[in-house]
C-alpha cells in the first residue's frame, strides 16, 4: 500500500515558501528577524495568528501567539498527532510585546471561547480578524526608539472588491484561506475567484 508521504517546512512547494514568495510578508519576516531582540521593545516580538482544521466539526478558530513566523508554528500544530488534517493558516499580524497582545484578542473574543483553557473560538472569522487588526493597532512594533520612526505596516493588508450586482464597494480582508464574499450592500455572494491573497 502506497504511502502518503507528508510535506514539510523544507519541501520546494511548502506553505513556507510560498508565503515567503509574497513581497509584503517577506519584507515583514526579515524586518522582525533584523531587530535587535536584546532591545527592550523588542524582546518580545512575534505574530498573533488564526488557524484552522477542516476536521474540526464545529467552524472554530485557533488563536495564538508565536516568537516564530506563524506558518511555522501552524506546521508545528499540524504535526500533533491527535489531529488527522493539517492546521491552515488563515490570518496573522505582528505585535510587541506578543504576550500581551494576545491576552488582550482573548479578552476581546471572551464570548466566543470555546474552553476557558484552550485557545479556540467559534466567531465570526470578520470579528477574529477585527481583534488581531486591533490588537496590531494598540500592540505596534516601533521602527526606532521613538514613535517618530513610526512602525513596521502589516503585511496582510485588506484590498477592494466590487458586487458584480450593485456595483457596491467592499472592503475584503487580506487572509490567506479562501473565504466567502457577502456584498455589504445587496446580500449576494461575491466570486470568490482571485479574492484571496495570491502568493506566488
Amino acid at each position: 500500500m502506497p504511502t502518503r508521504r507528508r510535506s514539510n517546512a523544507k519541501s520546494a512547494n511548502s506553505p513556507l515558501e510560498r508565503l515567503l514568495r509574497d513581497e509584503d510578508v517577506l519584507a515583514s519576516f526579515l524586518a522582525i528577524k533584523s531587530l535587535d531582540k536584546r532591545r527592550r521593545e523588542y524582546k518580545k516580538v512575534g505574530w498573533l495568528y488564526v488557524a484552522r482544521n477542516e476536521s474540526f466539526v464545529d467552524p472554530v478558530f485557533k488563536v495564538g501567539e508565536s516568537s516564530r513566523p506563524p506558518v511555522v508554528r501552524v506546521g508545528e500544530l499540524s504535526g500533533s498527532t491527535s489531529v488527522y488534517r493539517d492546521f491552515e493558516l488563515v490570518y496573522f499580524v505582528h505585535v510587541t510585546p506578543r504576550d500581551a497582545a494576545e491576552a488582550w484578542v482573548h479578552e476581546a473574543l471572551r464570548d466566543f471561547r470555546v474552553n476557558p483553557r484552550k485557545e479556540f473560538f467559534e466567531a465570526p472569522l470578520p470579528v477574529v480578524i477585527q481583534a488581531l487588526d486591533r490588537a496590531a493597532e494598540a500592540f505596534p512594533i516601533p521602527r526606532g526608539k521613538t514613535r517618530r520612526a513610526g512602525f513596521l505596516k502589516q503585511p496582510l493588508q485588506p484590498r477592494r472588491a466590487f458586487c458584480p450586482y450593485c456595483g457596491e464597494e467592499n472592503r475584503i480582508p487580506g487572509v490567506l484561506a479562501k473565504i466567502r464574499i457577502t456584498c455589504g450592500a445587496c446580500s449576494r455572494e461575491i466570486a470568490t475567484k482571485g479574492v484571496e491573497r495570491k502568493l506566488r
